[in-house]
């Protein structure tokens, strides 16, 4: 997999994914330059606007009627209820990641799979690898936080569940004969799973238990099924023999030293607002209050726009779905990675605010992914793992 041999779109798309995550290194949010990084998505917007590819079909029609239905539906609420529906951040987000699906859906025109695969395979080791090693270095390079309350990244929900990404993009997707290359991508893989575990985010470790579970009885290279297995139960033996490893693990990274008998705390205050939910939306059911925080994508999208308000974003949501249902392939590679995708974003969403869809660069892989499979053809996505 020589990255030397990537076309110019090939190069673009590396560039684009390795600058965008990149956008979550702890200095660049500190100084809210993040956007500016964004700006190199212009350019695969420009190559597809003044190509001679370019036209709307049935597919990208329905996805931009259905993003102009939402914003003339957020517009009426607010003219005749007069709540301040725009500044919900769905409406943000959702607006980014529909720009980002039709960018996948275009630009695949313009990348064969094997510049596809090359591209997103090294943009996720080196950008992961990048993000990775600052986070670590600016947070956790004294340990001092994993025996804490304290979170050592306050952004760790957006970098965890990204380097999550990366990290499974690199497994299924990354295999170089370069015995250095390779050797990277092990480094990486280890550096990588040891800081998601100092960021302690439940949601992202919960995710990446499903990615582990599911190598392990579905991936068909046997290699990898018997170097986890063994790294399973090693860790499980450890977990239930070393009573020093048990207590690190248990109250100082799932638990965060937080009370496990009590839910609530344990939750960071998430069982109060699901207690708080049906008060909110029983007053407001239709049309919804307007921004209110509430720390659960489907709780908080119907209470700030109501079941009318939330039906196009829940029809977005659910088309996905409906690919994976149509067009799951077990042989090929891309779409073993947006089901994952699927299954770990929408599981963070149950415990984040605004996963699926934000905040900001969180969740682009998930929707460039599907952008590009929607356009591209099954047949040119079978690719046996071995």
């Amino acid at each position: 997999m020589n990255i030397k041999s990537l076309s110019i779109d090939g190069i673009l798309l590396f560039v684009c994914i390795v600058l965008t995550y990149i956008t979550q290194i702890p200095a660049i949010l500190e100084n809210g330059n993040g956007e500016f990084f964004l700006l190199v998505w212009v350019f695969p917007l420009l190559r597809i606007l003044f190509s001679n590819k370019f036209f709307l079909d049935k597919w990208s029609l329905r996805a931009i009627m259905l993003y102009v239905l939402f914003v003339l539906m957020v517009f009426v609420m607010e003219y005749f209820i007069k709540k301040s529906y725009f500044d919900s951040i769905h409406l943000k987000n959702l607006t980014l990641q529909t720009g980002m699906v039709l960018i996948g859906y275009y630009w695949s025109d313009f990348i064969c799979y094997k510049n596809l695969r090359k591209s997103m395979a090294w943009a996720s080791l080196v950008g992961g690898l990048i993000l990775t090693y600052t986070i670590f270095n600016s947070s956790f390079e004294n340990l001092i936080n994993i025996e804490s309350r304290e979170y050592g990244y306050t952004a760790k929900n957006s970098a965890s569940q990204i380097l999550l990404t990366a990290l499974i993009f690199s497994v299924i997707l990354f295999n170089d004969i370069n015995s250095f290359f390779n050797v990277l991508k092990v480094f990486f893989i280890a550096f990588c799973i040891y800081v998601i575990m100092l960021m302690k985010s439940r949601a992202t470790i919960l995710g990446f238990v499903f990615f582990i579970v599911f190598l392990i009885f579905f991936s068909k290279n046997k290699m990898l099924k018997r170097y986890l297995s063994i790294s399973v139960l090693f860790f499980l033996f450890l977990l239930f023999f070393d009573p020093q490893f048990r207590t690190l693990f248990l109250d100082g990274i799932i638990f965060s030293l937080r009370d496990p008998s009590d839910l609530n705390d344990l939750s960071s205050g998430r069982i109060d607002q699901i207690v708080l939910f049906p008060s909110y939306f029983i007053t407001r059911p239709f049309f919804g209050h307007g921004p209110l925080f509430i720390e659960s994508f489907p709780l908080s999208l119907l209470v700030e726009l109501g079941i009318i308000g939330s039906f196009p974003v829940f029809i977005f949501l659910f088309k996905p779905v409906i690919f994976l249902v149509k067009s799951f392939d077990k042989e090929s590679h891309l779409i073993l990675i947006f089901f994952l995708l699927v299954i770990t974003y929408y599981l963070n969403g149950f415990f984040e605010q605004q996963a699926p869809l934000g905040p900001g660069a969180k969740c682009f892989m998930l929707w460039l992914l599907f952008g590009i499979l929607s356009r591209k053809s099954n047949r040119q996505f079978i690719d046996i793992i071995n």
